[in-house]
C-alpha cells in the first residue's frame, strides 16, 4: 500500500523528468560526490550553486538533485551516506539524509547567503527506491540579483550562463523592479 501522498508527488516527480531539462527544470546526479575522484568536489557543488541563482534571477526553477542529464534516477543515498553520515554503519537513511539536506543549506547560506533562503525551497522525496532531492526556487521580482560570490548566473533554455559587464547591467535593469 502506498499512501495517497506518496505515489501522487512520485508521479508528478515522474512527469516533471520525462519533460526533460528546460529554461525552469534542471537535473544534477550529486550535490558534491565526483564519481571519478570518488571524493567530495567544491566545483560540483559550484554548479548546483550556480543553477539554483540562475532560476532566482530568472524565471524561478525546480532543480532535481540525484537525477541525471538523461532522466535516470540514481538518487543521492550513496553520497549522502559516504559524505554526511557521522556513522557510516547506521542503516537508517534518515540519518546521512538529514546531513545532507544540512550541507545544503550550508553551502546555500555562504555562497548566496540568507537573504534568498525564502526563494528556496527544498525536500528530499523517495523515487524508485531512492532518495532524490527537488530544490524549488522562486523568481526575484526586485533588487539587484542573486550572486553566487561576485558571479551573476541566468538561465537560457537549458543553460546557466554567467553574465557580466554591460550583459549584466542591461539584464538586471529589464528584469528586476528597482
Amino acid at each position: 500500500f502506498i499512501p495517497y501522498s506518496f505515489s501522487s508527488l512520485f508521479f508528478k516527480i515522474k512527469s516533471l523528468i520525462s519533460q526533460g531539462e528546460s529554461n525552469t527544470l534542471e537535473f544534477k546526479k550529486s550535490l558534491s560526490y565526483y564519481a571519478k575522484s570518488k571524493q567530495k568536489e567544491k566545483f560540483i557543488e559550484q554548479h548546483i550553486l550556480k543553477t539554483i541563482a540562475a532560476f532566482i534571477n530568472s524565471e524561478g526553477g525546480i532543480l532535481l538533485i540525484g537525477v541525471d542529464d538523461n532522466g535516470g534516477i540514481s538518487g543521492i543515498d550513496y553520497e549522502a551516506k559516504k559524505l554526511y553520515s557521522d556513522n557510516k554503519k547506521s542503516g537508517n537513511k534518515l540519518v546521512f539524509m538529514d546531513g545532507f539536506l544540512r550541507h545544503l543549506g550550508n553551502i546555500l547560506k555562504n555562497s548566496i547567503g540568507k537573504k534568498f533562503f525564502s526563494y528556496i525551497k527544498f525536500q528530499r522525496i523517495e523515487c524508485n527506491g531512492v532518495s532524490i532531492v527537488k530544490v524549488e526556487c522562486d523568481k526575484l521580482i526586485s533588487g539587484t540579483g542573486c550572486y553566487v560570490g561576485k558571479k551573476f548566473y541566468m538561465r537560457h533554455g537549458a543553460s546557466t550562463l554567467e553574465l557580466k559587464g554591460n550583459d549584466l547591467v542591461s539584464y538586471v535593469q529589464r528584469h528586476f523592479k528597482s
